[in-house]
C-alpha cells in the first residue's frame, strides 16, 4: 500500500549555511545541475506523491520563499527567527501542524540534500513493514564519516541512540580531563589545552562544547587542582547514557556501524512527544533533531516496556541521499549526477562498450593502420605520454604494433578493441608506509605494460602474451573462479583456504595478476555480471625488480575491465581496488604502487596520501638531476619465504600499534594509523615518542602475543597471523620506529625537493635505506667491503636520543630528530646495500636507496646530470663486472600515468 499521499513533509531551510561562503545566496538555493537544490528536492517529493509540504525558513527567508514559489506555489511556510538548531526548526513546524490538528505521518529532512525518489519509496515501505513509530535512513559509517553515529540493540533491530560527532569529540575531551583528575595531582592548564585541541582545534568551538566553567580552565597559566576539576566534571564525564547504561566515546564508535543521514518518517504523536522534550544540553548548545531518536528509544512504560518502536533503514546505495555543507560537497553531488546520467545514456544503447566511443574503441585493423602510418595525431599523443625523445617514440610504436598483431593472430583481426597502457613506478620516498597511512612520493616511469583488450559476451577471460615462450596463453572463467567460494568481504575471500591453495597451485602463473583485478572488481560490483575479455599483453618492466611490474599488470587489467564493463569507478576507488586486488596473490601491501601508476603525470612526482586516499600535489622532478635505476639481478619474488617475510613485517607493524594503543590509553582516540604517532597529532615532544617506544618489546614470539595485547585485538591477531607462516619472533620495536620515522620522511620530501634542498633530501634517502639495510659497506678504489649492519633501538639508545635533543648542540639535535632514525625494517640484501654505498660515494650523487618492497630488485640513484656517467662506471666496476653480470642501468623519466589510448 502506498502511503506517500498521507505524509506531511517538513523541510528545514532556515540555517545560515556559512560554509557555503556566500553572503548573497542561501544554501538551499544553490543549483544542482542547473536547478536550485530546494526545488530539486521538492520535485522529488511531488514525483512520489507527497503533496503536503511545509518549509521552515529563517535566514534569507524571502529568497528561499521566492525560489520555492516559482515552481511549487502550494508549499506552506513557518518562520524560525533564532537559529537554535535543526531540532528547534522542527519544533516550530510540529507546533504549527499540531495546532492544525494534524495527526498523520510526518517526514522531516533538510533542504540542502539530494534525494533519489526510490529512497523515499523504500523508506515508506520499510515503515509499513516494520510497524515503526519512527524510522530514519542510515548509511555505513565509511560512506559518511562526519554524520551522527547510530547505535542499534544486540539484535540489530531497535535503535538505541543517534549521537553527533561533535558530542563524541566533547566526550573524548571530558574523558581525557577525567583521567588527568583521577591521578590526584594538580593538572597543568597546558595539559588541558592539549587534550582539548587534539579533538577540537578551534578555540571558540572548544569553549562552546565545554561550557563556560570548563572552558575557563583552558585560559591562562598555572595548575588546576584535581579535586576542582573532578567536581566540575562530575562522575559520568565523557560518557553517554545509552539503553540504561553508559558508554564512552570510543565505545560509541565501536558500537556504531551506521550513521544518520537525516531523512525521518514517524507518527505525528511520537514526533510531537519527542520534539517537545528536546533540550540544548550538548556540545553545540543547540536543539538537535537526531535527539528525537534517543528520546523515543528511551521512553518506557511503568513496567519497563518500550513505548515506541524506533527503526533504522539502511540505504541500498549511500548516494541515494546526499547532503552538502560546503562547495566541495556540492560538487560531489554534481559529479554523482553526471556519472548517473552517463550511465543512463549508456544503458539506452546496445552493446557493453558503446560509451567508449571511437576515440578509444576501434577495429583492430584500424589501430594497426594508425601505428603503421605513424601520423601527426599519433605522434602528438605519444609525445604527451612519453615526452619528445624521437628514438623512444619509435621504439614504443614498434611495441604497440607487436602486441596489436599478436592479438590479431590469437583472437582475430575483425575485433573491436581498446589499447591500455600502465607504466612502472618509482617511489622516491615513503617505502613500506602506504598501508600505515603515510605519504608516498611516486612517479610513473618509462617502462610499461601495454594491453590490447576486446569485449566478450560471456565471463571468460583469454590471455596471450607477445613473449609466448615465457608467458604461455591462459584462460579462466570469472564465474567458476568465484562460484564455489565464500566471499562475505574481500579479506575473508583472499584469506580463505581455497584461494590460498589456488594461488599456491598456480604459483608463477602470470594470469593471477589479471585474476586479481577482475575478481576484485566483481566482488565490489556484486549487482553487475562482469563480462570477460580477450587480451594481448606486452611489457618491458623488469620482473621482480622493485619497479612494480606485477602492479602494472593489475592496473592494466583493471583499466580494461572497468572500460569494457562500463563500471562506474572513481580514481580513489580504482586505486584502492587495485591495491586490495593484489592481495589475491598473497602479499598484504598497500596501494602506493597503484597510485603512482594510475596518477602519474609526465615530468612530475605525485605526493599521495592514504586513508583517505588523495593525490595532494603534483610537483616537478628536480631540473638538472637524473634518476638512475640499476637492476641488481636479484629477483624480488612475492611467493613462499619472501612473501612470508613481507607479511611478517606488516604484522609487526600491526602488533606494535595494538600495543601502543593498549599502553597509552590517553592517546588511543587519536591513533587510527601508525602515521598518527607523531608529535603534532599527539601534542607531545619527540622525546615523548621515544619514551613511548621504550614500552614496546624489542621482539616478541608468536605465542606471547595474546598475553601482551588486550583481548579486544585477539580476533585481529588471528587474522593477521593467517597471512604468513609464524616467524621465530616479530621484531616489533625496530619495525615500528622505522614506520614512524618513514612517515615523517615521506611527509617532508615534497617540500625539500620543491625548495631545491637536494642535500637534505639526500639525507632522507640515506636514512630511509639505512632502515632497510642488512649490510654497511666501505668504498675504496671503486670496490666495496661490507659488514653486517644493525641499528640500535634499545632503551639505552632511545634515552641517548632524548639526551641529544636536550643538548642544544646543533649536530646532536639534528641527529636525534625523528626523521633521522632508520629503525629496522630490514628488507634489503647485502648486494643491494653494496650497490647503494658504491653509488653514494660518487661526488654529485644526491642519494641512493632500495627501490620497491625489497629482498632483491633495483637501486635508485638520484644524481646531478654531470655525475650520471661516474655513477654508472662505479656500479659497473664495483658490482656488475666482479659478479659477471650484465650492466642494467638506465635513466628513468616521469611519464603519464595509466589509461586508455585515445586517437
Amino acid at each position: 500500500m502506498s502511503i506517500e499521499k498521507e505524509i506531511a513533509c517538513v523541510i528545514l531551510c532556515a540555517g545560515k549555511g556559512t560554509r557555503m561562503q556566500s553572503d548573497t545566496t542561501h544554501k538551499v538555493c544553490f543549483p544542482i545541475a542547473g536547478r536550485p537544490a530546494i526545488c530539486r528536492i521538492l520535485d522529488t517529493f511531488k514525483s512520489v506523491g507527497i503533496a503536503r509540504v511545509m518549509a521552515v525558513v529563517g535566514d534569507k527567508a524571502g529568497q528561499v520563499m521566492q525560489t520555492i514559489a516559482a515552481d511549487h506555489p502550494a508549499v506552506s511556510y513557518v518562520y524560525q527567527g533564532d537559529q537554535k538548531g535543526t531540532g528547534h526548526a522542527a519544533q516550530i513546524a510540529a507546533d504549527a501542524l499540531e495546532r492544525l490538528g494534524y495527526d498523520g505521518l510526518i517526514m522531516v529532512t533538510m533542504g540542502d540534500k539530494f534525494i533519489e525518489p526510490h529512497a523515499i519509496r523504500q523508506l515508506t515501505e520499510a515503515y509499513v513493514r516494520t510497524g515503526a513509530d519512527l524510522i530514519f535512513t542510515v548509511a555505513a559509517k565509511a560512506d559518511a564519516p562526519d554524520a551522527g553515529r547510530v547505535i542499534l540493540d544486540a539484535r540489530g533491530e531497535q535503535v538505541l541512540a543517534s549521537i553527533e560527532v561533535r558530542d563524541i569529540q566533547r566526550a573524548r575531551i571530558l574523558g581525557g580531563f577525567a583521567r588527568l583528575a583521577a591521578r590526584g595531582k594538580a593538572v597543568a592548564r597546558e595539559q588541558l589545552r592539549r587534550v582539548a585541541a587534539a579533538e577540537i582545534a578551534n578555540a571558540a568551538k572548544q569553549a562552546q562544547a565545554l561550557g563556560p566553567k570548563l572552558a575557563d580552565l583552558l585560559v591562562g597559566d598555572g595548575d588546576v587542582p584535581a579535586s576542582r576539576l573532578a567536581d566540575l566534571l562530575g562522575p559520568d564525564a565523557g560518557t553517554f547514557k545509552v539503553a540504561g547504561g553508559r558508554l564512552t566515546a570510543d565505545e560509541v564508535e565501536r558500537a556504531a556501524k551506521f550513521v544518520n543521514v537525516s531523512l525521518y518518517l514517524g507518527r505525528a504523536r511520537a514526533m510531537y512527544d519527542a520534539l517537545g522534550r528536546l533540550r540544548p544540553d550538548n556540545a553545540q548548545g543547540e536543539f538537535y533533531l537526531p535527539d528525537v531518536v534517543r528520546l523515543l528509544a528511551d521512553a518506557h512504560d511503568p513496567q519497563g516496556q518500550p513505548l515506541y518502536k524506533v527503526r533504522a533503514h539502511q540505504l541500498a546505495d549511500h548516494n541515494d541521499v546526499l547532503g552538502f555543507n560546503n562547495p566541495q560537497e556540492l560538487l560531489a553531488i554534481e559529479d554523482h549526477l553526471r556519472r548517473s546520467r552517463d550511465r543512463m545514456q549508456a544503458d539506452e544503447r546496445t552493446g557493453p562498450v558503446r560509451k567508449l566511443g571511437g576515440g578509444h574503441l576501434k577495429p583492430l585493423k584500424k589501430w594497426i593502420e594508425l601505428f603503421e602510418a605513424f601520423g601527426p595525431r599519433l605522434r602528438k599523443t605519444l609525445k604527451e605520454l612519453y615526452g619528445p625523445n624521437e628514438a623512444f617514440l619509435k621504439q614504443r610504436r614498434q611495441e604497440y604494433l607487436r602486441v596489436l598483431r599478436r592479438y590479431g593472430r590469437r583472437f582475430g583481426a575483425d575485433a573491436e578493441v581498446i589499447v591500455v597502457r600502465a607504466p612502472g613506478r618509482i617511489n622516491l620516498m615513503g617505502r613500506h608506509v602506504d598501508h600505515r597511512g603515510g605519504h608516498v612520493n611516486v612517479m610513473a616511469i618509462n617502462r610499461e605494460v601495454v594491453m590490447v583488450a576486446g569485449p566478450r559476451t560471456d565471463d571468460t577471460v583469454r590471455m596471450t602474451h607477445v613473449q609466448a615462450g615465457q608467458f604461455p596463453d591462459q584462460e579462466f572463467s570469472i564465474g567458476k573462479l568465484i562460484g564455489s567460494l565464500v566471499w562475505d568481504d574481500w579479506l575473508s575471500y583472499v584469506n580463505s583456504r581455497q584461494v590460498q591453495q589456488m594461488v599456491l597451485d598456480s604459483r608463477g602463473d602470470w594470469s593471477n595478476y589479471v585474476k586479481a583485478a577482475v575478481v576484485r572488481l566483481q566482488q565490489q560490483y556484486r549487482d553487475v555480471r562482469v563480462l570477460g575479455m580477450d587480451v594481448a599483453v606486452t611489457g618491458n618492466i623488469p620482473m621482480a625488480a622493485g619497479l612494480s611490474s606485477s602492479s602494472a599488470m593489475v592496473v592494466a587489467a583493471a583499466e580494461s575491465c572497468v572500460a569494457l564493463n562500463r563500471l562506474d569507478v572513481t580514481p580513489q576507488q580504482f586505486v584502492d581496488l587495485c591495491g586490495q586486488g593484489e592481495w589475491f596473490v598473497g602479499s598484504r601491501g598497500g596501494a602506493a604502487d597503484h597510485a603512482g601508476i594510475r596518477m602519474g603525470r609526465r615530468g612530475s612526482v605525485a605526493r599521495v596520501r592514504f586513508f583517505p586516499f588523495a593525490v595532494e600535489e603534483m610537483y616537478d622532478f628536480p631540473a638538472g638531476y637524473s634518476l638512475l635505476v640499476a637492476n641488481s639481478h636479484l629477483k624480488a619474488t612475492k611467493s613462499d619465504a619472501a612473501r612470508d617475510q613481507f607479511n611478517q613485517r606488516v604484522a609487526a607493524y600491526e602488533f606494535g600499534f595494538m600495543m601502543l594503543k593498549d599502553r597509552f590509553p590517553r592517546h588511543r582516540h587519536l591513533l587510527t594509523h601508525l602515521r598518527d604517532v607523531n608529535p603534532r597529532r599527539l601534542g607531545v615532544t619527540v622525546s615523548a615518542i621515544y619514551r613511548m617506544l621504550t614500552k614496546l618489546p624489542m621482539s616478541i614470539r608468536p605465542d606471547e602475543l595474546a598475553k601482551s595485547i588486550s583481548e579486544e585485538h585477539h580476533k585481529d591477531i588471528a587474522r593477521i597471523r593467517g597471512s604468513h607462516r609464524d616467524p621465530e619472533f616479530y621484531p616489533i620495536r625496530e619495525v615500528v620506529l622505522y614506520g614512524i620515522a618513514e612517515c615523517e620522511r615521506s611527509a617532508m620530501a615534497r617540500d625539500l625537493l620543491a625548495a631545491g634542498d637536494l642535500g637534505r633530501f639526500g639525507l632522507l634517502m640515506a636514512r630511509s635505506h639505512d632502515g632497510d639495510r642488512v649490510a654497511a659497506c666501505t668504498v675504496r678504489d671503486r670496490r666495496a667491503a661490507c659488514r653486517d649492519y644493525a641499528f640500535d633501538v634499545s632503551d639505552t639508545a632511545l634515552r641517548s636520543l632524548i639526551v641529544d635533543l636536550q643538548s642544544e648542540n646543533p649536530d646532536r639535535v639534528l641527529g636525534a630528530q625523528l626523521w633521522m632514525q632508520p629503525g629496522g625494517y630490514r628488507c634489503s640484501m647485502p648486494q643491494i646495500d653494496q650497490m647503494v654505498d658504491l653509488a653514494a660515494s660518487v661526488p654529485g650523487v644526491v642519494g641512493a636507496q632500495l627501490s620497491g618492497a625489497g629482498l632483491g630488485g633495483c637501486v635508485m640513484v638520484l644524481a646531478a646530470d654531470d655525475a650520471v656517467n661516474d655513477a654508472r662506471r662505479i656500479l659497473v666496476d664495483g658490482y656488475y663486472a666482479p659478479n659477471k653480470l650484465d650492466a642494467a642501468i638506465e635513466v628513468c623519466i616521469p611519464v603519464q600515468g595509466s589509461g586508455l589510448l585515445e586517437l
